[in-house]
């Protein structure tokens, strides 16, 4: 997992600001990403990053990816490192304590964020999307569950959840829409788990990208931003649930 600083060229149009937030364990350490002032804001999105221990931050180029997708559709994005990771305090909890960081981000997002000394905008909270990538995807389901969450997410976009590892059949359960992208050389997602995972209830758009691994193709990215928009679409924008697809390359 490839992780990049940001550059002023890929925030030239954006409001970007960091922030220390408060979460379960202390500090979170987070980056939000504001639409043009002359675009309309369509809801919020908090993004997760993938495993720590695998040098997983907020900065991870799939996360970034995301994020940059969800601020082309008008959202309100939100990054965040979690506990132990950058400057956020505290320690590595095995997905435990992560649930209650990004319930944290959420929450801040939704009604303590401050920009500026001025609150997020309204138009900021509603509706709000989670992403999240490989570990951050199995966090995100799991967090989507808690009753403390709630009002929680409107829409969730998983990015290569770790199926073979992670036991998230309860995805089923969630009334949620969903949709997801992997990669079709992925040993974290394999074909047989991922056909199951399509049949969940609330899944609008799966997309498999060709020739790529957990990394979801990220030197090549151009199908990786195709298929986001293509997800976001099928979340954001109504759209009744679409079939699945393979990518080409």
């Amino acid at each position: 997992m490839t992780d990049h600083d940001d550059t002023p060229h890929r925030l030239a149009a954006a409001r970007f600001s960091r922030h220390l937030l408060t979460g379960p364990a202390g500090t979170l350490e987070a980056a939000l990403q504001l639409p043009p002032q002359d675009a309309a804001m369509r809801g919020g999105a908090v993004v997760a990053h993938p495993h720590p221990l695998y040098g997983g931050t907020m900065q991870n180029a799939v996360v970034r990816h995301c994020a940059d997708a969800c601020w082309r559709r008008g959202l309100t994005t939100l990054r965040f490192n979690f506990r132990g990771v950058g400057r956020s305090a505290g320690a590595h909890d095995e997905g435990r304590g992560e649930v209650g960081d990004l319930i944290a981000a959420h929450r801040w997002l939704v009604g303590e964020g401050t920009v500026e000394e001025t609150e997020v905008p309204a138009a900021a909270r509603s509706p709000v999307l989670w992403a999240g990538y490989s570990f951050g995807a199995a966090v995100a389901l799991a967090a989507a569950l808690e009753a403390e969450a709630r009002p929680g997410p409107d829409a969730l976009l998983l990015l290569a959840p770790p199926l073979a590892v992670r036991d998230l059949g309860f995805a089923a359960t969630l009334d949620l829409p969903l949709a997801m992208i992997v990669g079709d050389l992925d040993e974290l997602t394999p074909a047989d788990q991922v056909a199951r995972a399509r049949d969940w209830p609330g899944m609008r758009h799966c997309v498999a990208l060709a020739n790529a691994g957990h990394d979801l193709g990220t030197a090549a990215p151009q199908p990786l931003v195709a298929a986001l928009s293509e997800c976001l679409e099928s979340l954001l924008e109504g759209s009744p649930a679409s079939p699945s697809r393979t990518s080409s390359d």
